[in-house]
């Protein structure tokens, strides 16, 4: 599951920036530098604390932040896109935590026969280039980036 929402929450901002790019300019790279910062963090940590905790600590900041970034609202364009770098760079870094985690706890925990299938679902949150711009497309933004929790 982890590497499911790993997925899911790094690639849907290629989806999402389609739609951002038109409503709101914003960069889609941050969450990719808090990740690079978050892999060398958590792998101190996981040294340190345990592969439980370390794994705890980086799932509930995906999931803080992840809500958080849906919940960019304000009235200027500026704030919403400084805030959601803000939060996307920070579940970048949870991501950063969770992914090598996940992986290492997907290869123990898990069966030979359905391991393939897990890592088919790691690739199964790419680009879909298809997307709708209409009035609602502010909304949907926001609900596909809440959807990675």
């Amino acid at each position: 599951m982890g590497f499911f929402t790993n997925a899911y929450n790094i690639f849907y901002i290629s989806i999402v920036s389609k739609l951002l790019g038109r409503l709101y300019y914003a960069i889609t790279g941050v969450a990719l530098i808090g990740t690079l910062i978050g892999h060398l963090f958590f792998g101190w940590i996981d040294d340190k604390l345990g592969r439980k905790k370390a794994y705890n600590i980086s799932l509930t900041l995906t999931i803080i932040c992840a809500i958080c970034s849906g919940l960019s609202f304000d009235a200027s364009k500026e704030t919403v896109v400084k805030t959601l770098c803000f939060f996307r760079f920070w579940l970048g870094f949870g991501i950063g935590g969770d992914y090598p985690i996940s992986a290492v706890i997907m290869s123990k925990y898990s069966n030979k026969k359905t391991r393939g299938a897990f890592i088919a679902a790691l690739y199964a949150m790419q680009d879909d280039p298809v997307i709708s711009t209409q009035p609602e497309a502010n909304y949907l933004w926001r609900i596909v980036l809440m959807l990675g929790v």
